[in-house]
């Protein structure tokens, strides 16, 4: 795994710039990795920006972005980061490939926005793994690349030590995630706060679907997620979930796996132990008050389920969440 920026020299996070650069998406790698934050008492990340292809790149706006760093500097990156590739029919350079390879076969963590994820499986990072890109285009990578196990669906999915996420404002809830990986729920909170964005989106969150596919059981089940986001600390079962989406118990069941892909109350489930990491992470309040908070019937039952998905009791995982790393 990538090396821990709180037990070791600073954690180098590359971020790479081509030609018809995605402006967005390239700042706001930039936003969350490259400002200094003397605020949050860590010792914050080495960032650096490489150009692939020359120094000077002209980027999405009419704007030109000039590079110090050339595609050597991947061979010592921790973390690199692809934004959104120019052209989803255009092969990505060599150079690049090869250099992705390496960094791959030494472990690094590689992140990439949007349609960075055809790069990645240009270079055959992606074989076998499951990822995801802009709905968009989601169909284009499967058919392109058939041994990929594409989500349409999902904001951002972590496979090993790759990441891959969604449109461009998914990037985002990605590199956040980085950053909880790494500094913890504490230092990520204050990352969101500073940039007024949410601090926590799962992965699982559905993609935003175009107007045309409005009228779906993709866009019924996306409301019916956030409902249920909303309302974690009431009682819901498949019965009352399925009389809200006005399907029957089976088809409702049935429709929520093929878009998300976990049947309904392993996903309730895992949408309470996330909700109660955030709690266990950014307050006080007593593992009792958090267990029913967040809709479990019993705190021995939250106990039991939160060290089977989290490998920790949740004593001790708000013990590792609120230690400073610096």
């Amino acid at each position: 795994m990538p090396q821990d920026p709180a037990t070791s020299s600073r954690h180098s996070v590359v971020l790479l710039g081509y030609e018809s650069l995605r402006t967005f998406e390239f700042g706001c790698a930039v936003e969350i990795f490259g400002l200094e934050r003397p605020e949050l008492n860590v010792d914050w990340y080495d960032f650096k920006v490489c150009g692939i292809e020359s120094s000077t790149v002209d980027a999405v706006g009419g704007v030109s972005v000039t590079f110090e760093h050339g595609p050597e500097i991947l061979d010592q990156a921790d973390t690199i980061i692809l934004p959104g590739w120019r052209d989803v029919n255009e092969q990505p350079p060599e150079a690049l490939l090869k250099a992705l390879k390496r960094a791959h076969q030494r472990n690094a963590r590689i992140c990439s926005i949007c349609t960075g994820a055809f790069v990645l499986a240009a270079a055959g990072l992606l074989n076998g793994r499951a990822v995801t890109t802009h709905w968009h285009h989601s169909n284009l990578l499967s058919e392109r690349y058939p041994n990929l196990r594409v989500s349409p669906t999902s904001i951002y999915i972590e496979d090993g030590n790759i990441l891959t996420s969604a449109g461009s404002a998914a990037g985002l809830d990605m590199m956040l995630y980085v950053v909880r990986q790494d500094y913890g729920y504490r230092v990520a909170n204050m990352v969101a706060q500073r940039l007024v964005i949410p601090a926590y989106r799962d992965g699982e969150q559905l993609q935003i679907i175009s107007q045309e596919l409005m009228a779906t059981s993709q866009t019924k089940i996306a409301e019916v997620v956030d409902w249920v986001r909303e309302r974690l600390s009431e009682p819901h079962s498949v019965e009352s979930l399925a009389k809200q989406m006005d399907m029957t118990p089976r088809t409702f069941q049935r429709t929520f796996k093929n878009v998300l892909g976990l049947p309904v109350i392993e996903w309730l489930t895992r949408a309470r132990i996330d909700r109660a990491k955030e709690l266990l992470a950014t307050t006080p309040s007593s593992v009792s008050h958090i267990a029913y908070h967040c809709g479990f019937n019993s705190e021995s039952t939250f106990r039991h389920q939160f060290r089977k998905l989290v490998s920790q009791t949740p004593t001790e995982f708000r013990r590792h969440a609120s230690t400073p790393t610096n």
